[in-house]
């Protein structure tokens, strides 16, 4: 008996993880099921651990899996590389650990009444969506392990829509909240999970219709950006025998982007391996292009630059400058990866094979940049999936975003992919357009409504160019970012009291 409860944890979290890595909104719905089905039926404390534990574990292999192959491709620390998957895949099995024993205890399933029934499962969605949301704010600078199951709902249009009104963890919750119910229903045949397994999903997606329905996107103070990137593997070093080629890409890029004469030209992050100088004579040469006495384009350049005279005084950064060479603005990433921009707790840094080790100084401010066509509010690479950090250059004034990110270290994994529809999301969120430019992974355009204008990827040079607008709305999740948070702390309370209740009739 106890083998079958095993392999239904190792089959949920196989399901789970294809379901998130592939972005499978109909399985994801599902696959929770067997998990939950397992932890509300075990009767021993021992075995609700062991089947949490298992689970976790598993489906952080899954997830983890691609850090062999960054860990051997771009860093020194190859021997140690399975290593760092399994610690990684074990502190995902202490986390599920720690959710399957207050599942066991939330959902006892004692409740008759269909209102308990109803209420209750409510809660085990709304613990598990808290726990995942504090977790989210633990993992801040750690985007790898910042495994939202929320995202996989970027891949629907309307469900993202609901992101507007409760961020990530109402998608979390709807996908969550369904799985209780179908597993409750295989456990105990009550009607009324019948009814919740079907009126979750198709509730949401209807909302999430007429949402998008009603929804009017800008069309008014249009501003034309083009997304360029060479797709330069990091492995690839700047070299005598490699320098012309890469070279050459980007003047070719930058004169397909600037031929339009738009008024943004976005670049990846880390475009060049260097510190940045105002004499950069390749800077100067591309800022030469297309370039017109009565136009004024400003290059968003994703480069590393000197914050003072002091040598290790070096940020990841974005410096605006326009077509005369002249710098509009800087901004300097706010959150840096740990481990890799920063030294975990002070001490431990991994260290790249293809690259320069810099230790990065943390500078920089939730704010825009401001320019004459609008605030630009400005993401480097894994700030575009930390929602309150995007909600605060909301709050600041922000009217459009750039994300600039280098996928190089895990392309062709589903964490690029990931980080494209994650964008759909906080579009969709905040109301506000996105400009995407990717080294080695997805560039594009998504509009405030959550559309993907344009969507491509691409192993050699790439641009592609697209009007998107300004806007100055604030949605219900910018303006009470801890709304639906604080609406399900109320239901976890109702479903105590009320359990508390009948324990004592």
């Amino acid at each position: 008996m106890k083998q079958k409860y095993f392999i239904l944890s190792i089959l949920a979290a196989l399901i789970s993880a294809y379901a998130y890595t592939t972005l499978n909104i109909f399985l994801v719905c599902m696959s929770w099921v067997p998990f939950i089905y397992n932890i509300v039926s075990l009767k021993s404390k021992k075995q609700v651990c062991l089947n949490g534990f298992l689970f976790g574990f598993i489906y952080g292999l899954c997830l983890f899996n691609w850090t062999q192959v960054a860990l051997k491709d771009y860093s020194t620390l190859n021997s140690y590389r399975y290593l760092v998957t399994i610690l990684l895949s074990v502190f995902y099995g202490i986390i599920y650990t720690v959710f399957a024993i207050v599942l066991s205890k939330l959902n006892n399933g004692k409740h008759k009444k269909n209102y308990l029934i109803f209420i209750n499962n409510i809660a085990v969605a709304a613990v598990f969506v808290l726990i995942e949301s504090v977790l989210s704010h633990i993992y801040q600078g750690i985007p790898f392990l910042n495994l939202r199951i929320g995202f996989v709902l970027g891949k629907s249009l309307y469900l993202s829509q609901l992101a507007s009104i409760g961020g990530v963890s109402i998608l979390t919750f709807i996908i969550i909240l369904t799985n209780v119910f179908i597993a409750n229903l295989i456990k105990s045949k009550q009607k009324i999970n019948v009814i919740g397994a079907i009126f979750v999903p198709i509730f949401s997606i209807a909302v999430g219709f007429i949402m998008f329905s009603t929804y009017e996107t800008q069309r008014a103070n249009g501003v034309k950006v083009s997304v360029v990137s060479g797709n330069i593997d990091p492995k690839v070093s700047w070299t005598e025998s490699t320098g012309n080629t890469l070279a050459s890409n980007y003047f070719s890029v930058c004169k397909e982007a600037t031929k339009n004469n738009p008024d943004f030209v976005v670049w990846p992050e880390s475009v060049f391996p260097w510190v940045y100088n105002e004499n950069d004579d390749l800077i100067k040469e591309l800022l030469k292009i297309n370039n017109k006495p009565n136009f004024n384009t400003i290059h968003a350049f994703g480069l590393n630059s000197k914050i003072s005279n002091s040598k290790d005084d070096i940020a990841n950064s974005v410096l605006l400058i326009n077509n005369k060479n002249q710098k509009i603005g800087t901004y300097y990433k706010n959150i840096l990866l740990e481990c890799f921009e920063k030294p975990l707790f002070n001490t431990f840094q991994i260290p790249f094979a293809y690259s320069e080790k810099y230790t990065y100084a943390q500078v920089g401010k939730p704010k825009p940049l401001d320019t004459d066509l609008g605030k630009v509010g400005m993401l480097i690479c894994n700030e575009s999936i930390e929602e309150n950090f995007v909600n605060k250059q909301v709050k600041n004034g922000a009217n459009f975003f750039f994300v600039v990110a280098n996928d190089g270290w895990f392309k062709d994994t589903y964490i690029s992919l990931h980080h494209f529809y994650i964008a759909r999301i906080l579009a969709a969120e905040t109301r506000k357009d996105f400009a995407i430019s990717s080294n080695c992974g997805l560039s594009g355009f998504i509009n405030s409504s959550g559309e993907i204008l344009a969507m491509e990827k691409s192993d050699s040079p790439l641009s592609i160019s697209q009007k998107i607008y300004k806007n100055k709305e604030e949605t219900i999740y910018t303006k009470m970012p801890f709304l639906f948070s604080s609406l399900l702390i109320l239901i976890i309370a109702t479903s105590l009291i009320l359990t508390f209740k009948l324990k004592k009739s």
